[in-house]
């Protein structure tokens, strides 16, 4: 069981101090130290969400926008060569560094699809578009393409919709 509440988009923590006999808080994600604490476990949400009402509160008293938990930005340190084979594989797939990552965080925490479809949607309209390019060219380099010329189209599109499937697997 994780120790964490949520509340606006906000969330705490919760620890038991054995010394105090109190559960004690803070809010996560955010510049300020912001606590809360209860020596009844049925209210310590309650005051966490007290907590988190009277920082935004505050902040507008004092006419400061109150901090957001999560920019969406964060450096990841990785080794240079897992860096150099992800920007390659990446770049072979059509797809950004950032859609990568943001897919892989996305399974990892056990919601998947946004990014996933976002990553498929740039995957597929690249490979359509330079598929389309290479079936045009086919085709104006000859009046009438012939039966060899639609089968490699179609080898090439399927090689492509494998790729695709098996992009995040």
């Amino acid at each position: 069981m994780a120790n964490l509440l949520s509340y606006k988009g906000y969330e705490g923590t919760i620890e038991f101090d054995p010394e105090a006999k109190v559960l004690r808080g803070k809010i996560l994600y955010i510049p300020d130290l912001v606590t809360f604490q209860s020596s009844d476990c049925k209210e310590i949400e309650s005051e966490f969400k007290l907590a988190v009402d009277d920082y935004i509160d505050f902040c507008k008293e004092i006419g400061r926008n109150p901090a957001k938990p999560m920019s969406g930005q964060f450096n990841v340190r990785i080794s240079p060569d897992l860096h150099r084979a992800a920007a390659s594989r990446a770049i072979i797939d059509g797809i950004s560094l950032n859609a990568v990552v943001s897919a892989a965080l996305e399974t990892y925490v056990g919601t998947p699809r946004a990014a996933v479809n976002e990553a498929i949607a740039a995957t597929t309209a690249l490979h359509t578009k330079t598929l389309l390019e290479w079936a045009s060219t086919v085709t104006l380099r000859k009046s009438s393409p012939d039966l060899e010329d639609l089968l490699n189209i179609t080898q090439e599109a399927h090689i492509i919709s494998n790729k695709r499937a098996n992009l995040w697997h």
